[in-house]
């Protein structure tokens, strides 16, 4: 008869960010007695972010780009609770899920990422379509093919770059000629990166005749154009965002320490300072 180690912690992955994905790699391969592991997701399928501008170009496919989490959950031998989190308890250590009964921790990893901030920009609640969370972005891209007049992209940072190029990529090929315009309100592409990247990336949104908008942040979306401090309106049927994020709405509600932009405060070992039971990632 197979024997099993009676359980001593219940160890709990909220979310199935890339540090997620570790951990159950990792329980997988090196199994810990007397833990038993448990995921909570609301989707199955989590996109790898880094290969969506490939995705969207058209050099993968998505089963290329998307891990299993069902399949990686049977792999580490957790369990697997298919439910958005309505909230945390941190004094009882009970996480409440929207469609599943609360479950009991003694040590949780939290790895859901961050939500949009529509909140800056007037409009761009009703009429702006954010690339994050990746998973509603793909199920748009179908809509994004059929456009045959502007498509806006607001943020010129890297993620924004590469996504303009793989777009323009991708109509090209549908022999569609959409004007793709990419809105920054630093004065030159990749503002976190040196200018030597800046000037390279320059270069090749304008040699995809990329349209580069810099320098003045935006002020409205409406269902046509994007209007900018500096008084320009670009039109726009289509506009993307790819910008600052906030935290969920239950991270904000819980009583636990945060940084100046009100995500997650951690230590250099990514669990919270004031809560040595509950890390943080992503």
């Amino acid at each position: 008869m197979l024997k099993t180690a009676p359980i001593q912690h219940d160890l709990v992955l909220v979310g199935g960010g890339h540090a997620t994905i570790q951990v159950l790699r990792s329980f997988g391969m090196n199994p810990i007695e007397g833990v038993r592991l448990t995921l909570i997701t609301d989707v199955l399928k989590a996109p790898y972010s880094g290969m969506l501008p490939g995705f969207v170009e058209g050099v993968w496919s998505e089963d290329n780009i998307m891990f299993d989490l069902a399949a990686l959950s049977a792999f580490a031998g957790a369990r697997l609770i298919h439910s958005a989190i309505t909230h945390i308890d941190i004094e009882e250590k009970i996480v409440f899920l929207q469609s599943s009964a609360p479950v009991s921790y003694d040590i949780i990893s939290l790895n859901t990422g961050a939500v949009p901030d529509k909140s800056q920009i007037v409009g761009a609640q009703e009429h702006a379509r954010p690339v994050k969370p990746i998973s509603g972005f793909l199920r748009k891209l179908p809509m994004i093919d059929k456009t045959l007049s502007d498509i806006a992209i607001i943020g010129a940072g890297a993620a924004g770059s590469e996504l303009a190029l793989a777009l323009k990529a991708r109509v090209t090929a549908l022999a569609q000629k959409p004007h793709i315009h990419l809105i920054g309100r630093a004065d030159h592409i990749l503002p976190r990166h040196p200018l030597a990247a800046s000037r390279v990336m320059q270069r090749a949104l304008d040699k995809a005749k990329i349209r580069s908008h810099l320098g003045s942040a935006v002020t409205t979306i409406d269902s046509q154009s994007v209007s900018l401090e500096n008084g320009a309106v670009i039109p726009a049927d289509i506009c993307l965002m790819v910008t600052a994020a906030r935290p969920a709405d239950w991270v904000s509600g819980l009583p636990v320490a945060k940084d100046d932009r009100g995500f997650l405060a951690v230590t250099p070992s990514l669990h919270l300072p004031d809560r040595p039971d509950v890390f943080a990632a992503g």
